[in-house]
């Protein structure tokens, strides 16, 4: 009666297990984990644009600070990707642009640019996708 009892037992075990419709390894799922070494396109015009010393300020805002609620992925994200610079992020107040030799002006329009461009005495250097590079004028 036990015997028949366990081998009922585990008939509904894996009855269960099978109606799940999951395998039990997804292989794709533990590949999607590994984190790819390969630097993207956007990345790697960041890092010929900077150099590894740098200290940069990254905003979405034309007063130099971070609207954090739509850009904080972004923001955490470029901080990792160019980790022997020194990136900072001001999320509210004023943010003190002169103290920073590169700018990394994230999402804006040509005409905000040129204003800041124009106000802080600096020039393009690079644009990197959504990213501008701003650095001081020689």
């Amino acid at each position: 009666m036990k015997v028949r009892v366990e081998l009922g037992l585990a008939f509904f075990l894996l009855l269960f297990l099978i109606s799940i419709g999951d395998p039990l390894v997804y292989k794709g799922g533990i590949l999607r984990r590994i984190p790819s070494l390969e630097m993207s396109a956007g990345v790697q015009c960041l890092t010929q644009s900077l150099p590894a010393d740098a200290r940069a300020l990254f905003f979405s805002n034309s007063d130099g600070t971070l609207d954090w609620n739509a850009y904080n992925f972004m923001a955490t994200r470029t901080q990792y990707e160019l980790a022997p610079r020194v990136i900072a992020v001001v999320t509210s107040g004023r943010a003190v642009m002169d103290d920073y030799p590169y700018l990394l002006a994230y999402q804006l329009d040509a005409a905000a640019l040129a204003q800041i461009s124009s106000r802080y005495q600096r020039q393009v250097l690079q644009t990197c996708g959504n990213t501008t590079v701003l650095g001081r004028l020689p």
